[in-house]
């Protein structure tokens, strides 16, 4: 908020003088003083809305999970990883026109049995055990814990059609963690 204020007083306060003395571009410098807070503000506002809620020291996160029985859950991560790492590429290259919002995809790591997906909206971590698949979903906001949700769970169960996949997610849960 500092920041706002001095940016505010370097730009506006040599436009404001202009205005004063009469001179005509006082007016094109005090709309362009004003243009400069309003990116400045609006660059704030999208820093503090990407990271994460604290309260007093810790770092609130929401997470979830869901299970799924299946024999086939290493197929299934491996489909979902590889769809993921596929879409990061296309939306880096702008490939993707006219879809739905999605989180930024970070980075996809995943074996037979293990898969994380880094995304700008949170977490997504893949399990596979000889039952099934278990995912869990870290996020800093509901909205986007909904919408990781969402996005995962349309994907497998447009995957896993054949085998009738559903994804049932478990209530989110907030958790405080105390920053290091």
């Amino acid at each position: 908020m500092v920041k706002v204020v001095i940016v505010v007083a370097v730009l506006a306060l040599p436009s404001w003088f202009a205005i004063s003395l009469g001179a005509a571009h006082g007016v094109a410098l005090a709309l362009v003083a004003l243009a400069a807070v309003v990116l400045l503000v609006a660059r704030v506002v999208r820093q503090r809305a990407s990271h994460p809620r604290r309260h007093g020291g810790e770092t609130t996160t929401r997470s979830s999970e869901a299970r799924i029985e299946t024999a086939n859950a290493s197929r299934y991560l491996v489909q979902l990883c590889t769809h993921a790492a596929k879409v990061g590429d296309h939306l880096q290259h702008g490939h993707l026109r006219g879809a739905h919002a999605r989180p930024e995809v970070r980075g996809v790591e995943y074996s037979d049995t293990h898969g994380t997906l880094d995304l700008s909206w949170g977490r997504c971590v893949l399990d596979v055990d000889p039952d099934g698949l278990t995912i869990r979903v870290d996020a800093d906001t509901e909205d986007h814990l909904r919408g990781i949700q969402d996005i995962i769970a349309a994907d497998l169960q447009r995957f896993g059609h054949r085998d009738s996949v559903a994804v049932t997610w478990q209530p989110p849960r907030v958790q405080h963690d105390e920053e290091a």
